[in-house]
């Protein structure tokens, strides 16, 4: 609740959460584990209710999830040696097909359509389809050394699949051959790519936001570099045609004030803010904790190397030094 400051968790899962995916009702939500037999659970947002669970097809972790636009289906992709790939029905959680996804790392899956989706990853880009029980597969075309091979991610445009390379290049797929490809916009990897009505929402771990029109042509471009948080690099966004919400690699969400007309942006409202520095890695422990005296604020330290003031009654963060 970015109002109340107010969070509520699903906590049935037994180790570290490490993919997630959105069904299209906004409401179903997935989210998939580390370990041995991971658990993969769909489960309502609204009540943090279980709704199905999901075990045994998949080793070692999820490594990402994709609900196809329906919301009938579920792809999921795993961390094992072979990184097996699945398909599952969403509303009794049974495998529908299973097939090794190769050698090389998958980072992100995503769905098209009930019977077709794309895995990208470490010099890997497959495109993939469901049929009669039997997942079937073919290698994209990289053109000998014309894009980079390292993709990060991954979403559909209409009929077209668009991905981030860790160069900074967006990428777009007809099929298995790519053609278009979008550069000068981010200077390292493209982590975050959604696709809002027929715009294209590009985020950088530099800290800038592109968006592209249906032609995938560059219409506007604003930094987050200017936002004050620890680290400004684009890990996540939402936009409502008004709303631009951000979620930095610093692990902060912001609403910002957002207009397609001008390249300056605003914190309108800082959503959640804590300790967090992504070069620390594991090393991310808050070390001090002091209440001021005669107030309802307290004070915390950490890894990160800041202090923060933190109002216990309005539950937000009132500085940041």
């Amino acid at each position: 609740d970015s109002e109340e400051h107010e969070q509520r968790f699903f906590n049935k899962h037994i180790d570290d959460i490490t993919a997630i995916a959105f069904h299209s009702d906004e409401r179903t939500v997935a989210t998939g584990e580390i370990g041995p037999k991971p658990h993969i659970y769909i489960w309502d947002a609204c009540t943090m209710q279980e709704l199905v669970q999901i075990r045994g097809k998949l080793k070692k972790g999820i490594q990402s999830l994709s609900f196809s636009p329906s919301g009938k289906y579920l792809a999921a992709c795993a961390i094992d040696v072979d990184h097996h790939c699945a398909v599952f029905d969403v509303k009794s959680g049974t495998c529908l097909a299973i097939n090794k996804g190769g050698g090389n790392q998958i980072v992100d899956i995503a769905m098209k359509d009930d019977s077709e989706f794309v895995t990208v990853g470490v010099r890997h880009f497959r495109q993939w389809k469901l049929k009669s029980g039997v997942l079937s597969n073919k290698n994209g075309k990289f053109g000998r050394g014309k894009y980079s091979n390292m993709i990060v991610n991954c979403t559909f445009f209409k009929n077209y699949c668009i991905t981030g390379t860790l160069k900074g290049e967006v990428l777009v797929w007809n099929g298995t051959t790519v053609t278009k490809c979008v550069k000068g916009q981010h200077e390292g990897p493209v982590d975050a790519i959604e696709v809002y009505g027929d715009l294209i929402f590009t985020g950088g771990r530099q800290g800038n936001i592109a968006i592209l029109d249906e032609k995938f042509n560059v219409i506007h471009s604003v930094s987050t570099s200017k936002l004050g948080g620890a680290n400004p690099g684009v890990n996540a966004f939402a936009y409502d045609g008004s709303r631009l919400i951000v979620g930095t690699r610093g692990s902060e969400v912001y609403e910002l004030n957002f207009s397609m007309t001008s390249n300056d942006i605003s914190v309108k409202n800082e959503v959640t803010a804590g300790h967090f520095a992504p070069c620390r890695k594991d090393n991310n422990e808050v070390w001090g904790l002091s209440v001021i005296p005669d107030t309802d604020s307290y004070v915390s330290v950490g890894d990160d190397g800041t202090m923060r003031v933190f109002n216990a009654t309005d539950k937000r963060m009132e500085k940041r030094i």
